[in-house]
């Protein structure tokens, strides 16, 4: 059964391999003014001169509850001026989200070239800024250093020598910027609403010393079996629309996966998916509080061997898209119980949208 429409919620470790979906392998380190000159990030058939920037955004821990603006601009200039826009269109984003991990905002095709600095541009004009007060919560508003409310204001982007940014054709290099909202305000809690005077501080990494999760969100567009990797459409900050690029993750023997609690596993040491599904069956601790949903006939007689609860595919997403979750054991309200569906929906009806969701339905 396949689910062409899936969108997915990746955590991948950050020392997982970063590729542009055009992969190939890259020239020299250090590009040269042709090959710049070459690449036209607005024409595709110039795509093989360029590279990609995949840009992450990230936060240190700090006093902010809600930290909710508007990203309209974010550009990238490289050693001889020349100014690249990163950014597709403007989006929303509330920064406290990535305390304990960065978020994949983009995958830019850009010319190859060293880029030095950029600017973003941030619009504070519908914000929703919420700080602590004590164990309560406190709506604030951001303003300059004279106490002016902050309207639109452009940020500038120092790569150090350090931490410069080197793109090269048909490779991909991660830029994170770490918008450390604690060390870009001084708060203070005694008018109502609360005031944030803002001197922002961006830090740009090129290798990031804090090393975090990288979280791609996005619609499941293509799987490459004989590349092994798969290719994301990047969607991020809950987006449902929007073309932010393309992000390939390739995966290994021992690549594991978690979309929205589920775990998913590749069969690519065994014959057949079914090897795997046999030794799960086998080595799972408590096999009749497990249920098979499969319509694999080996699969079936592998799960009564060993007590589990088998389900045909068809009537058990049958009974899910009516919100019934057919399980193999009842829970409290009763549903699943021998195997057969409960008229009422469960307590976990929320899970079973959000399942449908994530599968396209």
């Amino acid at each position: 059964m396949t689910f062409p429409n899936i969108r997915t919620t990746l955590l991948l470790a950050s020392a997982l391999t970063l590729t542009a979906c055009g992969g190939g392998s890259g020239t020299s380190a250090n590009p040269d003014t042709a090959q710049a000159a070459a690449c036209s990030p607005a024409d595709p058939t110039t795509s093989d001169e360029c590279g990609t920037v995949l840009i992450g955004f990230t936060d240190a821990d700090g006093d902010f509850l809600n930290y909710t603006v508007d990203v309209v601009q974010l550009t990238l200039e490289t050693a001889n001026g020349r100014t690249v826009e990163v950014l597709p269109q403007q989006t929303r984003i509330n920064f406290t989200d990535y305390v304990d991990l960065t978020e994949l905002v983009t995958a830019a095709t850009v010319p190859p070239a060293t880029y030095v600095s950029g600017t973003i541009s941030l619009d504070y004009s519908d914000s929703e800024v919420v700080v602590e007060s004590g164990d309560q919560s406190k709506a604030a508003i951001v303003t300059d250093g004279d106490g002016t409310p902050l309207q639109r204001v452009d940020l500038k982007i120092v790569l150090s020598n350090r931490d410069q940014l080197t793109i090269v054709r048909r490779r991909a290099a991660l830029l994170q910027l770490d918008f450390d909202l604690e060390a870009s305000h001084d708060v203070n809690i005694e008018p109502t609403p609360a005031t944030a005077a803002a001197e922002h501080f961006i830090l740009a990494e090129v290798h990031p010393v804090d090393e975090k999760d990288l979280r791609v969100r996005g619609p499941l567009v293509a799987i490459n079996a004989a590349q092994m990797n798969y290719v994301v459409a990047i969607r991020p900050f809950h987006g449902r629309d929007g073309d932010f690029g393309r992000f390939a993750v390739n995966i290994g023997d021992d690549t594991e996966f978690e979309v929205d609690g589920v775990s998913v596993r590749f069969a690519l040491d065994y014959p057949e998916a079914d090897d795997l599904l046999e030794e799960l069956i086998a080595a799972h601790s408590a096999p009749k509080n497990l249920a098979v949903v499969s319509s694999d006939h080996r699969v079936q007689v592998a799960a009564k061997r060993r007590g589990c609860q088998p389900f045909d595919s068809q009537p058990w997403l049958d009974d899910l898209m009516r919100g019934n979750v057919r399980l193999a054991v009842a829970s409290k309200d009763g549903a699943g119980q021998g195997g057969e569906p409960n008229s009422d929906k469960p307590d976990t009806v929320d899970d079973v949208q959000q399942w449908m969701r994530d599968f396209g339905f």
